[in-house]
C-alpha cells in the first residue's frame, strides 16, 4: 500500500511550545477528572469481571468461557472511550488555541466535534433514564 492511508492527518502549521504542551496536559487531566473517566471505566468493567468470574466459578467449558469473555468485551467499550476522547479533545483545543490557531481552524473544529459526540451521548443517556 505504500503511503496510502485511510485518513488525512493534518500537520500543525505552528510548532507547539513547551508551556502550551504543559497547559494542555494539565487541562486534559482536569477534564478527565470532571468527566469521571476512571469512574466510567470501573463501572463498565464491573459487569465484565462479574461475568467472567461467574463463568469460571461455574466450571464452564473453554468454549463457553470464551463466549462469555467475547460478549463481555463488547460491554461499554464505546462508553469508556468517549469520555477519554472528550478530555483529550478539550486539551487539544487548548493546545491549538494557545499556539496561535484560529478558533475557526479545521483542527479546532474536529476536536469540537469529538466533544459534541460526548455531549450527545450524555443527552441520549439522560433521555433513556427519563423513559425508564
Amino acid at each position: 500500500m505504500g503511503t496510502a492511508g485511510l485518513w488525512r492527518r493534518a500537520r500543525p502549521p505552528i510548532p507547539f511550545d513547551e508551556e502550551s504542551l504543559n497547559l494542555s496536559l494539565v487541562l486534559g487531566g482536569l477534564i478527565a477528572d470532571i468527566v469521571r473517566v476512571e469512574d466510567h471505566d470501573r463501572a463498565l468493567m464491573a459487569p465484565k469481571l462479574l461475568a467472567k468470574s461467574k463463568a469460571m466459578e461455574g466450571n464452564v467449558s473453554i468454549e463457553a468461557l470464551f463466549e462469555v469473555r467475547a460478549v463481555a468485551a463488547q460491554i461499554g467499550w464505546l462508553e469508556t472511550c468517549i469520555p477519554v476522547a472528550a478530555a483529550g479533545a478539550v486539551a487539544n483545543i487548548e493546545l491549538f488555541l494557545s499556539s496561535g490557531f484560529s478558533q475557526h481552524h479545521e483542527l479546532v473544529h474536529h476536536q469540537l466535534r469529538v466533544f459534541e459526540v460526548y455531549e450527545l451521548g450524555l443527552l441520549a443517556a439522560w433521555a433513556v433514564m427519563k423513559v425508564t
